[in-house]
C-alpha cells in the first residue's frame, strides 16, 4: 500500500498532481483549499478514492459549544445542533465527487463521550447516504481512545452494515516504528532498536489500529467495517525517547535523527509503516498529514517542500504494492498464451527468492513501449535463481531484476510479471527512467567481442518472442540494449547487440526518425490556449481504449505521422492510416 498526500492547500498544483499520476496512492484526503477540479480529476482517472474535510472558523465553536475539551464543564452533544454542519459537509462532498466525507476532528474520545459521538456519527452517515456518498467517521487522535471503545459500538456496526469507514490518526516519533514490537517505554527507560519486520506486529501509537479492531471483534461488532489511516506522521508523542523538540519529521533535518539505524530515513520509516498496512487488507489507504500547509504551526510535516526528499519518499512508496492487494497482476492467461507461442518456456515467477519486506512496483500493459537486452557477464551456466540470490541477498534488491531469461538451450524462463517493474536499468520505478516502460530481457554469459555468442537456439526462442509480445500488447516494442539506456556499461555484448539490430530492423520503425516525433511530442506539450483535445478523433479514441490517461498535447504532426501525447505515451500513425495505430513512449 501507498501513503497518499493529506493536502492542507494547494500552493504547488503541477506537484501534487505529479505525485498522484506517479504513487495513485490508493487514498487521498484534501481540505478545502487543497484541491481544484483537475486535482479531483486525477484522482479519478488513477484510481484514488478521496476524503473530505471541511474546517473552518466555526470549528473551534463547534466543538466548544458541544462540549470540547476547551470547556470545564461540558453541555450535553446536541445531534440536532450538529445537523447544519452535516448537512453543510455532505453536500460539498457531493457537490465535488468525494468518495467520502468526514465530521468532527479528535474529539468525543472518552468515556460516555463516545456514546454521544457514536450518535453524531451516525447522523453523519445516514445523510451521506442520501447524498450519494461515505462517511469517514471517527478521525480518533493517536492513542484514542485510551481505554474502551464500548460506547461507540453503535457506530461501529452501522458503519460495517452500511459501507463507511472509519478514519483513525497514527503519529509516533522520533521515529514511527517507537511504540512498535520491542521499541517500548519501561520504567522511565526506553528501547529504540528493533527494526519490527513482524508483518503483524503490534503498536501503541503506530500500527494501534490493529488493537482496535481486535477490541471491536470481542465487542461483537460485525461486520466490522473498514480503516483508513486518515493522518499520520512524526509528531510530539509523550512518553518518548530523545530527538528533536517540535513537531512534524522536518524537525529532524540536520540532526542525528535524519537518518537513525535501524530505521533509515524518513522516507524509509514511511516505507515501513505502508508495508505494514499492506498486509491488512481491511485498510483501505493512508495518508501523510500536512500536504502544502501554509500555516506555520504545520510547516514541519510537509512531504512536498524539498523536491530531492519528495523523489525519495516517491521512489520509497513505489517499491510497494499500491493497495494490500496488488492491483496489476501477471494478466489472466498470459502464460497460456505464451506457452501456446513458446512451448518451451518455464514459469518462475511464484518460486525464485524475494525479498522479506521489499516488493518491486507495478505498472499497466500501456506503460510498456520497450525491451532492454542485457547479459549477465558471468558463466553461462549461470541460471536464473543463482541470479535472484544475487540481486535480492547482495543487491537488496525486491527480486530478480529480469522479466525474461534465455538460456543457451533456448528455454525462457518468465521471471517476473510483465506488469512487475523490476529493476535492470537503475534501480528506480519513477517516470522519466527506464525500468518502467522497458522489459527486462537477460541472457547468461559474456557476450562481449571475443566471448560468447548467441546459440541457435537463443536466436529461435528471441525472434519467437519479440514478435510474440508485439501481438499481445498490440504494439511495436523498440528493441534497446541496456547500453543505448544507460551510459558507463558494455551491456550486452557486441555480440548480443548484433542480434538486437537485427532484430529491431525487422520489427522496429528507424529510432531516428522516431526520436524526432518524440521532440515534437514534447515541444508540443501545454500549447499556449491549452490542449484542443477532440474525443471523436481516432488519437483519442484509441488512447481510450488503451486506457493512455488523459491527453498532455493536442494533436500535432511530424513529417509523415499524426500524433498525439497521453500521460502514458504518444499515440501515432502515418497520416490518414487510422487503422494502424501505434503507442511510443515519452522516453
Amino acid at each position: 500500500m501507498r501513503i497518499g498526500p493529506h493536502a492542507n492547500n494547494l500552493p504547488d498544483e503541477q506537484k501534487l498532481l505529479i505525485y498522484i499520476e506517479t504513487v495513485r496512492p490508493p487514498l487521498a484526503k484534501f481540505l478545502l483549499g487543497g484541491f481544484n477540479r483537475k486535482v479531483l480529476d486525477a484522482c479519478k482517472a488513477n484510481g484514488v478514492a478521496t476524503v473530505l474535510r471541511v474546517y473552518t472558523d466555526d470549528q473551534a465553536l463547534l466543538r466548544s459549544a458541544l462540549g470540547g475539551v476547551r470547556r470545564k464543564t461540558k453541555p450535553a452533544i446536541s445531534v440536532r445542533a450538529a445537523a447544519p454542519f452535516i448537512d453543510t459537509v455532505t453536500a460539498l462532498a457531493a457537490e465535488h465527487g468525494f468518495t467520502y466525507v468526514e465530521g468532527y476532528n479528535e474529539v468525543y474520545q472518552t468515556g460516555s463521550e463516545l456514546v454521544r459521538y457514536a450518535e453524531f456519527d451516525i447522523a453523519l452517515m445516514k445523510q451521506a447516504e442520501q447524498r450519494g456518498v461515505k462517511a469517514m467517521i471517527g478521525s480518533f487522535s493517536t492513542g484514542n481512545p485510551p481505554d474502551s471503545w464500548a460506547g461507540y459500538v453503535p457506530a461501529l456496526r452501522y458503519a460495517g452494515q452500511q459501507g463507511h469507514v472509519i478514519g483513525l490518526h497514527e503519529y509516533s516519533a522520533p521515529v514511527m516504528q517507537y511504540g512498535v514490537g520491542e521499541n517500548q517505554w519501561r520504567g522511565g527507560a526506553y528501547t529504540l532498536s528493533d527494526p519490527v519486520t513482524d508483518p503483524q506486529a503490534l503498536g501503541w501509537w503506530t500500527l494501534r489500529y490493529r488493537r482496535a479492531r481486535a477490541e471491536w471483534q470481542t465487542l461483537g461488532v460485525n461486520p466490522l467495517p473498514n480503516i483508513a489511516i486518515t493522518e499520520s506522521g512524526i509528531d510530539d508523542i509523550q512518553p518518548r525517547p530523545g530527538g528533536t523538540p517540535g513537531r512534524g519529521w522536518r524537525t529532524t533535518l540536520g540532526t542525528e535523527w535524519e537518518y537513525k539505524a535501524p530505521f533509515g530515513s524518513w522516507a524509509d520509516q514511511m516505507r515501513w509503516y505502508a508495508w505494514q498496512l499492506t498486509q491488512d487488507p481491511y485498510v483501505i489507504g493512508a495518508v501523510s498529514f500536512g500536504w502544502g500547509a501554509l500555516d506555520p504551526a504545520w510547516m514541519n510535516f510537509r512531504d512536498d517542500v524539498d523536491e530531492g526528499l519528495l523523489k525519495v519518499f516517491m521512489a520509497a512508496q513505489l517499491t510497494l504494492p499500491r493497495d494490500s492487494v496488488n492491483p496489476q497482476p501477471q494478466p489472466s492467461g498470459f502464460f497460456a498464451e505464451l506457452k501456446k507461442a513458446i512451448p518451451n518456456v518455464v514459469d518462475l515467477t511464484g518460486s525464485l527468492p524475494r525479498h522479506q519486506t521489499l516488493r518491486y512496483a507495478t505498472r499497466s500493459l500501456a506503460q510498456i513501449n520497450e525491451i532492454s537486452g542485457h547479459h549477465t557477464t558471468g558463466p553461462t551456466t549461470y541460471t536464473p535463481q543463482q541470479c535472484a540470490v544475487q540481486h535480492v541477498e547482495v543487491n537488496g534488491w525486491p527480486g530478480i531484476g529480469y522479466t525474461f531469461w534465455i538460456d543457451r538451450a533456448g528455454i525462457l524462463y518468465c521471471c517476473n510479471d510483465i506488469t512487475t517493474v523490476s529493476y535492470h536499468v537503475g534501480t528506480t520505478a519513477l517516470p522519466g527512467d527506464e525500468n518502467l516502460p522497458a522489459i527486462g530481457l537477460a541472457y547468461p554469459g559474456d557476450y562481449r567481442k571475443g566471448h560468447d555468442t548467441p546459440t541457435p537456439e537463443q536466436r529461435a526462442t528471441t525472434a519467437r518472442l519479440v514478435p510474440w509480445l508485439n501481438t499481445y500488447l498490440g504494439k511495436t516494442l523498440l528493441l534497446r540494449g541496456h547500453r543505448d539506456v544507460a551510459g558507463g556499461t558494455e551491456c550486452p555484448g557486441e555480440n548480443l547487440m548484433a542480434l538486437i539490430t537485427e532484430l529491431n530492423q525487422q520489427i522496429s520503425p528507424p529510432p531516428a526518425n522516431l526520436e524526432t516525433l518524440r521532440n515534437a511530442a514534447w515541444n508540443a506539450l501545454y500549447p499556449a490556449g491549452g490542449i484542443a483535445y477532440v474525443p471523436g478523433h481516432a488519437l483519442p479514441k484509441f488512447a481510450k481504449e488503451q486506457k493512455l490517461g488523459l491527453p498532455t498535447t493536442g494533436e500535432f504532426t511530424q513529417g509523415p505521422w499524426t500524433a498525439q501525447g497521453f500521460r502514458d505515451g504518444i499515440v501515432y500513425a502515418v497520416t490518414g492510416k487510422w487503422d494502424d495505430l501505434k503507442v511510443l513512449g515519452w522516453f
